[in-house]
């Protein structure tokens, strides 16, 4: 569960620095895009950015998929190998018997043959002492405590994650789109460095 959510916050932190480097690359050649507005506050322009987001969320998916090759490639190279049995004819067991039965004697075959003739022995039901009944209530009331403190958990984490992911989410519309206090460039790294920590 650790590997996922580190896998999970690796991904945050470096998917934002991968779309700006894409975005700078893409804008070197082939400029910033359609010129949409300029807002008169600030004097940040708004471009229509298209191709700059298909390239970036291609080349996300490209990763994506060779990541998800390489796992499925060193998974089945890591199954493990299967013990075979040992092929045992029914002779061979015949004979194991047989010299199981002269190493233990005539003696040993008189008494298994004594044990198949006796009558079947009825269990003998013994009532429960207190102490047993105490120790069972404490192992319930144990098991209640846990399954108490598991939902609890759970829950606290679920508002946790949804909090983190919410956050991260938000800040980069927050600086960019909202306030408009800062450029893509800028909410991206401010996006990765919410990542990392």
């Amino acid at each position: 569960m650790q590997l996922l959510h580190f896998a999970f916050g690796l991904g945050a932190f470096l998917s934002p620095l991968i779309i700006t480097l894409v975005d700078t690359i893409v804008t070197s050649i082939y400029g910033p895009g359609e010129l949409v507005s300029i807002n008169p506050n600030t004097g940040f322009e708004t471009y229509n950015k298209q191709l700059h987001v298909r390239v970036s969320y291609v080349t996300l998916g490209i990763i994506n998929f060779s990541a998800a090759v390489l796992i499925i490639a060193l998974l089945r190279g890591s199954t493990p190998a299967k013990k075979e049995e040992p092929n045992v004819e029914l002779e061979d067991v015949e004979t194991l018997e047989t010299q199981d039965n002269k190493l233990l004697g005539e003696d040993h075959m008189r008494n298994e043959a004594e044990l198949h003739d006796e009558p079947a022995v009825e269990p003998v039901v013994t009532e429960p002492n207190e102490e047993a009944e105490l120790e069972a209530l404490e192992q319930k009331r144990i098991q209640k405590k846990g399954i108490v403190i598991s939902v609890l958990t759970g829950i606290a984490l679920l508002f946790y994650v949804g909090a983190e992911i919410g956050f991260g989410g938000l800040i980069y519309s927050y600086v960019v789109e909202m306030r408009k206090i800062a450029g893509e460039v800028e909410g991206n790294l401010l996006n990765s460095a919410f990542w990392l920590s």
